[in-house]
C-alpha cells in the first residue's frame, strides 16, 4: 500500500517499479530451491535466525528508504529472509509436535501464517492509511515485532532431529545437460516477456 506513496514521491520507472516487485518473488524461489535443505546443515534455529535478521534489514530499510534503491535493497531482504526462515519454522514445528500429531502440525502452521499475513494487511494498511509518516511507521512496528520473534527464536532448544542430519550435502538443484539449452532459452524469453 505504501508503493503509490513512494511512486509520487520518488517517480521511479516503471522498469524500476517492476524489479521492486519481482526481486521479492525471485529471492524467496532462490532461497527455498537453492538452499532449502540448509537447515538440515546448520539446524533450524540458525536457519531461523538468519531468516529474520534478513527480514529485519529488509524492513530497516524500508523505514530509512531515502530513494527506490533502498526499496530494492528492503524488498529483496525480505524475499530472502522469508525464503530462509519459512521452510525450518515449518520443519520445526513437525519436530517439536511430534509424528503422532502432524496434522495439528500443519493445522497449527497453516493458521498462524493465514493470521499473521491477515493482521499485517490490516495493521499496515491502517498505519499507511491513518497512521503518521505513512511510508515509515508500518515497516518500524513491523521491524518491532521481527525483532520480538527474533529473540522468541533464540530461546527455542539448538538441537532438534535435523541435528542427526547434519554433515549430509544440502540437495542443490541439477539440471541434466541435455536439457540446459532450452532451459536457458525458456528463461530468457520468460525474461524478455
Amino acid at each position: 500500500m505504501t508503493y503509490r506513496l513512494y511512486a509520487q514521491e520518488w517517480r521511479p520507472s516503471h522498469a524500476g517499479t517492476a524489479g521492486i516487485f519481482a526481486i521479492y518473488p525471485l529471492c524467496v524461489v532462490v532461497m527455498f530451491v537453492g538452499f532449502g535443505g540448509i537447515s538440515d546443515q546448520i539446524g533450524r534455529r540458525a536457519t531461523m535466525l538468519a531468516g529474520l535478521f534478513a527480514s529485519l534489514a529488509g524492513a530497516l530499510s524500508f523505514a530509512m528508504a531515502p530513494d527506490v534503491w533502498w526499496l530494492f535493497a528492503g524488498r529483496a531482504l525480505m524475499g530472502i529472509g522469508v525464503g530462509q526462515s519459512v521452510s525450518p519454522s515449518t520443519a520445526a514445528i513437525l519436530e517439536f509436535i511430534g509424528p503422532e500429531r502432524i496434522k495439528s502440525a500443519a493445522s497449527v502452521t497453516t493458521a498462524a501464517q493465514a493470521v499473521g499475513l491477515t493482521a499485517a494487511l490490516l495493521l499496515g494498511g491502517a498505519l499507511t492509511e491513518y497512521g503518521p509518516w505513512p511510508t515509515r511507521l508500518c515497516f518500524w512496528v513491523l521491524a518491532v515485532f521481527l525483532l520480538i520473534l527474533l529473540i522468541g527464536t533464540w530461546f527455542l532448544p539448538r538441537d532438534t532431529v535435523a541435528a542427526a542430519r547434519r554433515g549430509r550435502r544440502s540437495g542443490m538443484p541439477y539440471l541434466p545437460k541435455n536439457l540446459l539449452q532450452a532451459f536457458a532459452f525458456s528463461s530468457s524469453a520468460m525474461m524478455a516477456a
